[in-house]
């Protein structure tokens, strides 16, 4: 449920970035940038994020996993509860993540081809 909400924070955050920039992609074509380095900004841009996101909740959410663990282990009658980690499901969630932003990524520059430089750049 939790990577759901993962998945369409993700989703929402890049559409609107994107949405929000098409002024500034039509600028940057027009001073030169080809649509395969405007793809490559994209995507590379998008990785930053999803790396950052890995490199800080996934720590954070396994430190906080345990701890609960420890604690709710501590109180009488659930000596029971220990902590386990799976990195199989983590690691299934980056890709998703990935997948989807190498997705919307093509799909915008895809659109931002149909349009015109002066269009792009018109748009606010």
């Amino acid at each position: 449920l939790i990577s759901c909400f993962d998945l369409i924070n993700l989703i929402n955050t890049m559409l609107t970035s994107l949405l929000s920039r098409k002024k500034e992609f039509g600028l940057l074509r027009a001073t030169g940038m080809t649509n395969h380095q405007l793809l490559q900004m994209m995507i590379s841009e998008n990785l930053a994020l999803i790396i950052g996101t890995l490199l800080l909740a996934a720590p954070l959410g396994y430190g906080l996993g345990y701890l609960a663990c420890k604690v709710a282990g501590g109180i009488g009658g659930t000596s029971y509860i220990t902590y386990q980690f799976s990195p199989l499901p983590v690691l299934l969630i980056f890709a998703a993540m990935a997948l989807i932003q190498l997705i919307i990524s093509s799909i915008t520059v895809r659109n931002l081809k149909k349009q015109s430089l002066v269009e792009r750049i018109e748009q606010s």
